[in-house]
């Protein structure tokens, strides 16, 4: 079998669409935080003949003392830097439906000093599907 380097790191800076949720996992005897961030992506519009902006929403999970920080100290509009790992997992819906949702497992967030909280724009339907799962 080769060995070979490989690694899961995901870096985003962008801003918390809205309040951080934080509860307290009972089986684990640890708080849980979830937090939206949004990013911005540049990009040419050759039809509009400008650019553009797109929004990729981003749910994030945090364990633990960073847990805390994040539902206690961060707040809608803030200007975060989050390193992670990307995670996936599955559960089954409302419906009994199986679905796959995408998660970045937060293992470092830094506030940025600089920039007011903005109002963040709500994320289409498609996006909010994800918002669904039972966190």
């Amino acid at each position: 079998m080769s060995h070979y380097l490989s690694f899961n790191k995901v870096l985003f800076v962008g801003r918390i669409a809205k309040d951080p949720e934080l509860k307290q996992v009972k089986e684990k005897q640890s708080h849980l935080s979830r937090v939206t961030l949004v990013t911005q992506e540049l990009f040419y519009s050759p039809s509009k003949d400008k650019y553009e902006t797109r929004p990729e929403w981003h749910i994030c999970i945090a364990w633990g003392k960073r847990a805390e920080f994040i539902g206690n100290k961060l707040k809608k509009g803030r200007i975060v830097v989050i390193e992670g790992k990307l995670r996936h997992r599955y559960y089954d819906d409302e419906k009994g439906e199986r679905r796959k949702i995408s998660q970045v497992e937060v293992e470092n967030i830094i506030p940025l000093p600089f920039g007011k909280p903005e109002e963040v724009e709500e994320p289409q339907e498609e996006e909010k599907e994800s918002e669904r799962d039972p966190f």
